[in-house]
C-alpha cells in the first residue's frame, strides 16, 4: 500500500508537470527498480530455494536415481524421438536463435535484454557445474552397472560423465519461459503452457539420462532467478540509457 500510494502521488506530479503517459510508465519502473533492492533479490532467491527444498524432499528417501530408473521404464520410439526433439530446447543456441530473430524485428534494446540473460543463465550455471559442484557424478557414474546395462539408451545421445548439478538445459528452458512471462502480457494458459513446455525440458534430461531429479529442479529455480535478476539488471541498465520502457516490472 505504502508503494501504490508512492505510485499514485507520483502520476499526479507528472500529470501536473504536463509529462507525457510513458514518462509516467518510466519513471514507476524506475521507482520500483529502486524498490527491488538486493534484500529484494535476496528474498526472491530464498522462496525459491524453500520451493526447491520442498519439491526435492522425496529424494531423501529414495535412491538418487529412482526417478531415472522409473522414468527410463516408459520408453518407445514416440518418446525416444519426443525427448530427443524437446532436450534441444533447453540448449544455448535458442538464445542466439531469439537474439537474431528479434534482430530481424529491430528490437534491439530487447536484444540486450536476451544477450543479459543469457550471460547471467550461463555464469551462474557454469560456475556452479564447474567450480563449487565441479565433478559431480551423473547417473551413468552412479547408477550400478548391473542396473545401468538394463536400462534403454537412445541412439544419437552422449552420456555425459561428470558435473551434474545443475542441469543446464533445464535452466535455460526455464530462464526463457520466466522472462518472456515477465515480459509479455500473455494469457494465463500461455504462462502455463511455456512452464509445461521447459518443464518437459528437464524431464527429458532425466530420460535420456543426463541428470538426476534433483539436479532438475535446482536447474528450474535457478533459471527463474537467473530470469528474475537479469530483469532488473535490465532495468537498471535501461535506466541510465534513458530508454523509455511502458513494460511493468
Amino acid at each position: 500500500p505504502r508503494h501504490h500510494e508512492y505510485f499514485i502521488n507520483f502520476c499526479s506530479k507528472c500529470a501536473l508537470a504536463g509529462c507525457p503517459p510513458y514518462i509516467w510508465a518510466q519513471k514507476i519502473v524506475m521507482a520500483e527498480c529502486r524498490i527491488l533492492d538486493a534484500r529484494g533479490l535476496v528474498k526472491y532467491l530464498f522462496v525459491l530455494a524453500l520451493l526447491a527444498l520442498a519439491f526435492t524432499s522425496p529424494c531423501w528417501l529414495v535412491q538418487s536415481y529412482a526417478f531415472n530408473i522409473w522414468l527410463n521404464q516408459l520408453h518407445s520410439p514416440f518418446t525416444d524421438a519426443a525427448m530427443w526433439g524437446i532436450t534441444y530446447l533447453g540448449d544455448g543456441i535458442v538464445y542466439l536463435i531469439i537474439v537474431l530473430a528479434l534482430l530481424l524485428l529491430r528490437r534491439h534494446k530487447w536484444v540486450v535484454a536476451i544477450a543479459m540473460l543469457a550471460v547471467i543463465q550461463t555464469a551462474i550455471c557454469q560456475i556452479l557445474k564447474n567450480l563449487v559442484f565441479g565433478g559431480m557424478p551423473r547417473p551413468s557414474k552412479v547408477i550400478p552397472e548391473d542396473i545401468w546395462a538394463t536400462l534403454h539408451t537412445v541412439k544419437g545421445v552422449t552420456i555425459h560423465g561428470f558435473n551434474t548439478f545443475p542441469s543446464g538445459h533445464t535452466m535455460t528452458a526455464f530462464a526463457l519461459a520466466w522472462f518472456l512471462i515477465l515480459h509479455i502480457k500473455l494469457s494465463p494458459v500461455a504462462r502455463v503452457g511455456l512452464l509445461l513446455l521447459a518443464a518437459l525440458v528437464g524431464i527429458s534430461r532425466i530420460y535420456l539420462l543426463q541428470h538426476f531429479y534433483i539436479d532438475v529442479v535446482f536447474g528450474a529455480v535457478l533459471g527463474i532467478y537467473s530470469a528474475k535478476l537479469t530483469q532488473w539488471v535490465f532495468y537498471k541498465f535501461s535506466l541510465r540509457q534513458g530508454w523509455q520502457l511502458v513494460h511493468a516490472v
